[in-house]
């Protein structure tokens, strides 16, 4: 890996960008779980660029994201199937593309790059673990 990268931590749960919904007067709204959730993430890569010193990647410049999101392991599991299923794939019923593309919106505006149209790959994964978080590597290509 090049020097040129940035990691960024964000405890809890990931969260799955949620669909817009509408009042009965027209207007749109985001949920408000969703909002919270790309705060979280804004202030955790905020944090990270800070204590880094990252420098923005230049406008027009590729970049390569690598997440991996850690689902907590039911609480009713026995402790012969948490140790069988750490770190193993997860299909629980929330959408890898749904969650990455609220991490990638909240990483907008946090002095990462200028637009996330400057992401070029994405390697996304979704996997059970002790306790949910998500680590997300940002690579300027």
């Amino acid at each position: 890996m090049t020097e040129n990268y940035l990691i960024i931590e964000i405890p809890g749960e990931p969260v799955a960008k949620g669909r817009p919904r509408f009042c009965r007067n027209g207007h749109t709204f985001t949920p408000q779980k969703t909002v919270d959730h790309e705060i979280r993430v804004n202030d955790a890569a905020r944090k990270a660029v800070k204590d880094k010193g990252w420098k923005m990647v230049p406008q027009g410049s590729p970049v390569a994201l690598e997440m991996v999101f850690t689902m907590a392991m039911p609480k009713g599991w026995s402790e012969k199937e948490r140790e069988a299923r750490n770190q193993s794939a997860c299909a629980k019923k929330i959408d890898l593309d749904n969650i990455c593309k609220l991490a990638c919106d909240g990483l907008n505006n946090s002095g990462i790059w200028h637009d996330d149209c400057q992401v070029t790959a994405i390697h996304a994964e979704k996997v059970w673990g002790d306790t949910g978080h998500t680590i997300i590597t940002v690579v300027e290509l």
